[in-house]
């Protein structure tokens, strides 16, 4: 009994601590709402959209050359070089020798025929100094033969009517004429032939011969060495004629150039103007594929000591147009070929138009439709 209310005293006592510790724990604050943040205004770079003036221009540079340049080679004959007369650089005359093949039997044909006609020359001679009427008498009794041996023997008969027909025509001929007797007659139109076969020849032996064609300065030389065979039409040298002097481009932009468009350049330190005369199109067919990317600048004024070769400098305007609505590049965005815009309304709301652009530069945009005046873009 005694023990049980030990038992119960002891729990009594358990209970009365664990109340009293529970009275002296703090208090559980009151949980606060968390504060309301609002958000940051955002802040674009914009512009608003404006009319003004659109230049393209396309800068290169090239070299003084010459609209009349000339092609040289052997025209109408192939063969071997036996001289080149001219190096690169040099000033030519016109007429002079540039180049030539070996015409060595060809010096002798010429020769021979030369012989042919000093012979034709003294046997023609020959003939005029005899008597007329003596030779007459000669092929009257000539005729008179013939005739009689046709008569004795008639096995011969075929081939003496030919000597006969032609005889009589020599005879008629010498008796109705008043100047050369026939031989003479024969004998100058064998010397017109042979005078005809040497200007033949020599007009050969002169397409073996290169000659300027106008004064001017070789531009370009073939890396050819005497002895070499050339081929005919293969051009070995150009010269350039210096009284028409050009600016020449090759390069991507002479497919956008156009006859007329205005040019300036820088040559010798110097600023001229000038425009484009000749495109890619504009040039023979044969000459196009050469060509394909080369225009040709003629300047209003080349200063002075300018020479071909020198290097040019060049701006050119490609397009151009005035009072039209303009927007900048950094405001549009380009995706397989549609532009689009990027606008910001009164009230501070971020869209995107599509727009249809013009003339582009390296900053702007020719506006053809889908903005208007005074349209905000933002800049990205």
């Amino acid at each position: 009994m005694c023990k049980l209310r030990l038992k119960i005293l002891a729990s009594i006592a358990m209970i009365t601590l664990l109340l009293q510790g529970c009275s002296m724990m703090p208090e559980e604050e009151e949980l606060l709402p968390p504060p309301v943040k609002e958000p940051e205004a955002v802040e674009y770079t914009t512009q608003v959209i404006e009319r003004g003036d659109i230049v393209n221009t396309a800068k290169g540079s090239g070299n003084i050359g010459s609209k009349k340049q000339y092609s040289l080679s052997f025209t109408y004959r192939s063969g071997y070089l036996k001289s080149m007369n001219v190096k690169l650089g040099d000033t030519v005359k016109k007429g002079q020798l540039i180049a030539e093949l070996d015409t060595d039997s060809l010096e002798k044909d010429i020769q021979k025929k030369q012989l042919e006609i000093d012979k034709i020359k003294l046997e023609l001679e020959q003939l005029q100094d005899q008597d007329p009427s003596n030779e007459l008498e000669r092929k009257k009794l000539k005729l008179e033969y013939l005739e009689d041996r046709k008569k004795q023997f008639p096995d011969e008969a075929l081939e003496l009517d030919y000597q006969i027909k032609d005889l009589k025509l020599e005879i008629k001929d010498m008796e109705n004429q008043d100047g050369d007797n026939y031989s003479v007659k024969v004998k100058k139109k064998d010397l017109e032939i042979a005078q005809i076969d040497l200007e033949d020849l020599k007009l050969t032996r002169d397409k073996s011969q290169i000659v300027a064609p106008s004064s001017g300065k070789i531009t370009y030389m073939e890396e050819i060495g005497i002895g070499d065979y050339v081929p005919a039409l293969k051009t070995l040298v150009k010269v350039s004629d210096p009284s028409d002097l050009i600016l020449e481009y090759t390069g991507g932009y002479a497919l956008k150039m156009k006859v007329g468009m205005p040019v300036t350049a820088t040559v010798s330190g110097k600023t001229v103007t000038g425009e484009v005369v000749t495109t890619p199109s504009d040039f023979p067919a044969e000459e196009q594929e050469l060509r394909k990317e080369t225009a040709f600048i003629k300047l209003n004024k080349v200063p002075e000591g300018v020479e071909i070769g020198d290097s040019a400098s060049f701006e050119v305007v490609l397009e151009q147009k005035e009072d039209v609505l303009l927007v900048p590049k950094r405001a549009v965005i380009q995706y397989m070929g549609i532009y689009t815009a990027r606008v910001l309304s009164e009230d501070n709301i971020r869209s995107e138009k599509d727009i249809e652009v013009g003339i582009e530069t390296a900053t702007q945009y020719e506006v053809i439709s889908g903005l208007e005046e005074g349209d905000i873009v933002i800049l990205e």
